[in-house]
């Protein structure tokens, strides 16, 4: 509960700011952030650049039909700042990019990208603050052009900014704590899919000082609502496992889940909950093959199962299948590391919100009707 009214005050404390104070307030933290990282920066690159582009097209604006040709001309001007500190990071990039059509001036447009990513450790490594922002240009709808280069003309402006604040910590041994509190909030030139999201994780396993039991205690809370209308919902999810560790290579265990999705209003309500005995196999000390039985709180009952193999020391290959709120639920996972490159190959199902193309979808949708 108090993680939910955490997430809740974070929530109308974002809600209050109008529009144009999300992005200045952007620009302070970043400033804050890198003032903060250069009082203890024990490393500074800073590398600025300019450029300027000459692209012919016969056809600039992608059409099916009266297609134009013509130069379209880009300057660019940006920089990029580096700053490494014992106990922080601070990453930023700006470029600015000045569109010259030949033939429709009226496209003559100033374009903006911005990158920024960084961190800070407080209270030595156990509390650590980060933040994460980017402007760029994206494909106004995907459906009539997915092409999200500025030449074409045919693209939105999209920010976004997040900043989060983690904790870990393993007192004496028996607990391992991980919990994370955190905002971010999207918005669109077109004003289509803005929205902003808080949420908050705690994460409870056992420490290095158990040694016949295990167990895992981890809740999730989400919530998501419209900048520009009363729309919005809320999730979380609460899993628990408590076993005995490997006898023969064998670990029974009792795995209870519980999730819950519904608007803000309380009008639509989806929630699913399960409990039921499992069993791991340890095929070796990092692969296993798990199954169990599962009994749904308000009736009926499913085999789930999931396995973890390490064929090699750098290859992870993981499955796991249950049921969600939304019905039959499959994750899949494989990955493979070499001395330069991690290649991941991965599918998930998920419950999404906001999700813009939706959003577009719907607009076209209504406009058409």
């Amino acid at each position: 509960m108090s993680l939910a009214s955490t997430a809740t005050g974070m929530a109308m404390g974002i809600n209050n700011m109008n529009r144009s104070t999300h992005w200045y307030g952007l620009c302070a933290v970043g400033v804050m952030v890198a003032s903060a990282h250069a009082v203890n920066a024990e490393e500074v690159e800073f590398s600025p650049s300019v450029s300027g582009i000459l692209t012919y097209s016969d056809n600039i604006y992608l059409t099916d039909e009266n297609e134009i040709g013509g130069f379209i001309g880009t300057l660019s001007a940006g920089a990029n700042l580096n700053v490494q500190g014992s106990k922080s990071r601070l990453m930023f990039n700006y470029d600015v990019y000045q569109v010259l059509n030949e033939k429709r001036t009226e496209d003559n447009r100033l374009y903006n990208e911005l990158s920024l990513t960084g961190y800070r450790n407080l209270a030595g490594e156990s509390l650590t603050l980060d933040t994460n922002a980017y402007i760029k240009n994206i494909s106004r709808n995907i459906q009539d052009n997915a092409n999200e280069d500025v030449i074409s003309g045919n693209t939105i402006e999209s920010r976004y900014f997040a900043t989060g604040l983690s904790y870990q910590s393993n007192p004496r041994g028996y607990f391992d704590i991980y919990s994370r509190l955190d905002g971010n909030i999207t918005s669109n030139e077109d004003n289509i899919g803005d929205f902003y999201q808080v949420a908050g994780n705690l994460v409870v396993t056992e420490g290095t000082a158990s040694r016949n039991f295990f167990w895992l205690n981890e809740s999730n809370y989400t919530r998501n609502e419209s900048t520009t209308n009363d729309g919005g919902n809320f999730n979380y999810n609460i899993k628990q496992e408590f076993g005995i560790k490997p006898i023969y290579n064998i670990s029974p265990f009792i795995r209870i889940f519980y999730e819950e999705y519904s608007d803000l209003d309380g009008n639509q309500n989806d929630n699913l909950g399960s409990w039921g005995p499992a069993a791991r196999y340890y095929l070796s000390q990092r692969s296993y093959v798990e199954v169990s039985y599962d009994f749904l709180f308000d009736g009926g009952h499913f085999w789930r199962g999931a396995f973890s193999l390490y064929p090699t020391p750098r290859t992870n290959i993981e499955f796991d299948y249950s049921r969600r709120v939304f019905g039959d639920s499959y994750f899949f996972l494989f990955s493979h590391r070499t001395k330069r490159l991690t290649n991941i190959i991965s599918y998930t199902e998920s419950l999404t919100s906001f999700d813009r193309e939706l959003f577009s979808k719907a607009k076209i949708s209504k406009k058409f009707a």
